[in-house]
């Protein structure tokens, strides 16, 4: 068993996405996606929803967090996870995992296995994890669209703020057997 652990840090605000290139072969017959630990405090990640957007008779407001998802590129098995949605994204077939939403940070367990091989990866060969969300504006649940960053300006004023900030991180814990 080898233990995988892939880690995105906020310090690159411009996207929710890292590549790393192994240093070793790895070799395996399954990968399994056993935990994530995310923190997304991204103000674009959540929404104040009326009752009226909400559509129930609760009274005042709630809370809405983004669902975010995550696509291992380079490691995944396309085959093995299908995203589907009863809302046309328009997205090409991508391998994305689900990880919850951004209302809880902290350690999630899962046991999703998303390749089955085997598989030889040469040290060298790159693996690129890539956040995705689905957006939450006005009252409606969006398309799934990568994580954007805050993005600074060359005088350090923040020009967009996205849902990927300084403090996020995100780290995938793959069980490869």
């Amino acid at each position: 068993m080898t233990l995988l652990v892939l880690e995105l840090l906020g310090d690159n605000t411009k996207a929710g996405e890292a590549t790393y290139t192994l240093r070793s072969e790895l070799a395996f017959t399954t990968a399994t996606l056993c935990a994530v630990d995310v923190h997304a405090p991204g103000s674009e990640l959540t929404q104040s929803w009326t009752k009226t957007q909400t559509g129930d008779n609760a009274g005042g407001s709630r809370t809405v967090y983004s669902p975010l998802y995550v696509d291992i590129d380079g490691l995944a098995d396309h085959a093995a996870v299908r995203f589907e949605t009863s809302q046309d994204d328009g997205l090409a077939p991508k391998t994305l995992i689900p990880l919850g939403d951004a209302s809880t940070s902290g350690l999630r367990t899962l046991s999703l296995p998303f390749g089955s091989g085997p598989f030889v990866l040469n040290a060298g060969s790159t693996i690129t994890a890539k956040l995705y969300y689905r957006s939450v504006e006005d009252g409606t649940l969006g398309d799934v669209v990568p994580i954007s960053g805050n993005v600074v300006d060359d005088s350090g004023t923040e020009t967009n703020i996205g849902g990927w900030s300084k403090d996020a991180r995100c780290t995938l814990y793959i069980d490869l057997q």
